[in-house]
Order: C-alpha cells, then sequence, then structure tokens
C-alpha cells in the first residue's frame, strides 16, 4: 500500500491589528461644551443616551441625542479645572 503523503500544513496569515479606539468620554453634570448650532453651553443632566444642555447666552434648556454628536476629546481650564467638549454634527 502506497503512502500518501499529507501537504505541509499552511499556517494561516496573521489578522491585521485593529487600532485600538480610545475609550469615549462624555459630558458630565457641569461640564462646559460648545455645541455647533446652540453655541456655549452647561451641561446640566445627561443619561447616557441624551444630553440637556443650558446655553449661556439666553438660558435656555436643549435636549440632544449622544448618538447624534461627534465628541471631540476634552480640554481642561487650567482656572477652574473644568472640561471643555466641543460637540459636532457626526458625519
Amino acid at each position: 500500500m502506497a503512502s500518501v503523503a499529507e501537504p505541509a500544513a499552511v499556517p494561516l496569515p496573521q489578522r491585521p491589528v485593529r487600532p485600538r479606539q480610545e475609550e469615549e468620554i462624555y459630558p458630565e453634570v457641569g461640564d462646559s461644551v460648545t455645541h455647533f448650532h446652540f453655541g456655549e453651553c452647561t451641561v446640566i443632566s445627561s443619561d447616557g443616551e441624551r444630553i440637556r444642555l443650558r446655553q449661556e447666552r439666553d438660558g435656555r434648556v436643549r435636549e440632544v441625542s449622544l448618538t447624534m454628536l461627534r465628541i471631540e476629546p476634552p480640554t481642561v481650564d487650567p482656572a477652574t479645572s473644568r472640561k471643555h467638549f466641543r460637540l459636532a454634527r457626526k458625519n
């Protein structure tokens, strides 16, 4: 009986490493934000999906969905140690 040679096992190519996404940081109560349409605001509440903002110029309260926003990493005001976020349209 003739022996059948098994083909040499070919190693699978390695999967490319995904760039690790940094943990997203969301605005919290008391943080300041610059909303693309509403301007300078202060965060008055957040439930993880929606955020309520008080506009600085007239005190109106606006509620927006976080899924519709691109949240840029915050800067910190050294004088007040308050975080400031820029909120842009998610496109």
